[in-house]
């Protein structure tokens, strides 16, 4: 978190809020945990994603659409909170669910599902 409009976004979004630094090589992705009853979330955790300064509003907008649809469809993907999306500083911020780290089911029948899922998205 070395930007200092991070902490900020911290404090002004989940004050109190235990934060943990996930990692990323594209966004700085920060989980927020002891949520106490902010948002109604409590005793669950959530991700604030900081992305790089090159991705824009409309992006970040278009991937939480993405996700929220594939959410819908039972994909294990981390929806996003409502239609978070926050300046932090020079950059784009977003909270999502928090997905714990599962391995995925592979094989050929994953494949067809996802195709036969594609085939058949609502316009």
């Amino acid at each position: 978190m070395t930007d200092p409009g991070v902490p900020e976004l911290v404090a002004r979004l989940a004050p109190g809020a235990s934060v943990v630094d996930l990692g990323g090589s594209d966004s700085l992705n920060l989980l927020l945990t002891d949520l106490g009853t902010w948002a109604g979330r409590l005793g669950k955790s959530v991700v604030l994603r900081v992305n790089k300064p090159f991705v824009t509003r409309q992006r970040i907008l278009g991937d939480q659409k993405l996700r929220r649809y594939l959410a819908a469809r039972g994909l294990g993907v981390a929806a996003p909170i409502d239609a978070s999306v926050f300046r932090c500083g020079v950059y784009w911020a977003q909270l999502e669910e928090y997905v714990p780290h599962l391995t995925p089911t592979t094989g050929s029948h994953v494949a067809r599902w996802l195709l036969e899922r594609a085939n058949n998205r609502e316009g």
